[in-house]
């Protein structure tokens, strides 16, 4: 009877620590962030940018919305993901009005002069919630247009705690 009580806590002690540790079959339940500092990680546990689009709005209350896609936290490529969050950032129609093709899907030149503002995601309480990474693709693109995949992340996170950053922003 003491044998079976032993293995009992012994064995739920291990599915407590291969949850917390993303082990084995508890690795499709849990959310933390991968053991990484590639900012550019498509790990299972997080959630990396492949999209974004700044556009016109009438509901928006600056005018424009710039909007980041990620995919869910499950793993694997992007494109391959049926769930996904958005995350939206408020900006003045005129500012959106100034960019070179300011609507243009994916205009990294946009997410430049994006990254460089004081504008940042409303409702930072559900950024602090998120481990936010960059899909290789979409980093790329960044590149090309001169924006360092961490120096978006540290813009997507200007207003969350230090703390709760995943560890591949800067400054985490």
């Amino acid at each position: 009877m003491v044998g079976a009580a032993v293995f009992a806590i012994a064995l739920f002690g291990l599915g407590l620590f291969m949850l917390a540790h993303g082990i084995g079959p508890a690795a499709k339940m849990t959310d933390h962030a991968p053991d990484t500092s590639n900012p550019e990680t498509t790990a299972q546990g997080s959630q990396p940018i492949y999209q974004s689009q700044c556009e016109f709005s009438s509901t928006a209350p600056r005018g424009a919305v710039c909007t980041f896609l990620a995919r869910d936290p499950g793993g694997g490529a992007s494109q391959a993901s049926f769930q996904g969050q958005a995350l939206e950032i408020d900006v003045p129609a005129s500012w959106l009005r100034q960019q070179a093709g300011g609507t243009a899907p994916n205009n990294a030149a946009v997410i430049a002069a994006l990254v460089q503002t004081p504008y940042y995601p409303a409702g930072s309480g559900a950024v602090a919630d998120m481990t936010l990474s960059v899909d290789p693709a979409y980093g790329a693109l960044l590149q090309a247009a001169g924006v360092d995949p961490r120096r978006l992340l540290a813009w997507l996170y200007q207003q969350v705690p230090s703390n709760r950053w995943p560890p591949w922003v800067a400054g985490a």
